[in-house]
């Protein structure tokens, strides 16, 4: 692994209430507010000069990514995508309790474990992040990465870099920043779960 710092930037409010809504490869775009959540995360990062910026392979965070760095062009990485909520594509929790009350407790209690119906498996998904992250790392130069991504990529990837359940404290926001760097062989945090 070779880059040296990334700054991880959560994909702001889409159209599709991503804020109460769980949209994972519902590619769902930005609304007005989720594109003022960027601008704010822009001037927060506009002391960083980026040499490389990536986003998953879904709209709402190619738009965010241009947004944040519009002069380096947007590499969309479709490994980086978020978890597959299967039939719960789009509900709030509210309705994926009415409708699977079961399923629902047994999510509630083994978050770590649990396999979406019809969708992906949390494992499974996690290993998606880790081998991703780790491909692009090991076969790019060291520099100035932004990577704009989902909440459930963010929390994989920071528990792969930092260490297992680092993000198990972490609200990652809509929006929100969270910068790691490498020191030596590992990664350490800069800022974590930053609101600009």
């Amino acid at each position: 692994m070779s880059a040296h710092r990334i700054s991880f930037v959560r994909h702001g409010e889409t159209a599709g209430q991503s804020s109460i809504r769980y949209h994972g490869i519902n590619d769902v775009p930005l609304n007005e507010t989720g594109a003022e959540q960027m601008l704010r995360a822009a001037r927060a990062l506009s002391h960083l000069r980026f040499d490389r910026v990536f986003s998953s392979g879904l709209a709402r965070t190619r738009a965010a990514a241009e947004i944040i760095a519009q002069s380096v062009e947007v590499e969309p990485l479709a490994e980086l995508n978020e978890i597959n909520f299967g039939r719960w594509e789009g509900l709030t929790k509210e309705e994926i309790a009415a409708l699977d009350p079961e399923l629902y407790d047994e999510w509630r209690a083994r978050p770590d474990r649990f396999a979406f119906p019809e969708g992906d498996d949390r494992i499974g998904f996690d290993r998606r992040i880790a081998d991703g992250l780790s491909r692009v790392l090991e076969a790019e130069p060291p520099g100035e990465w932004l990577m704009v991504l989902h909440r459930g990529v963010i929390a994989a990837a920071l528990d792969h870099l930092l260490g297992a359940r680092t993000a198990a404290s972490l609200d990652i926001a809509l929006g929100s920043l969270h910068i790691v760097s490498r020191n030596g062989d590992g990664w350490v945090p800069e800022k974590l779960d930053v609101l600009p």
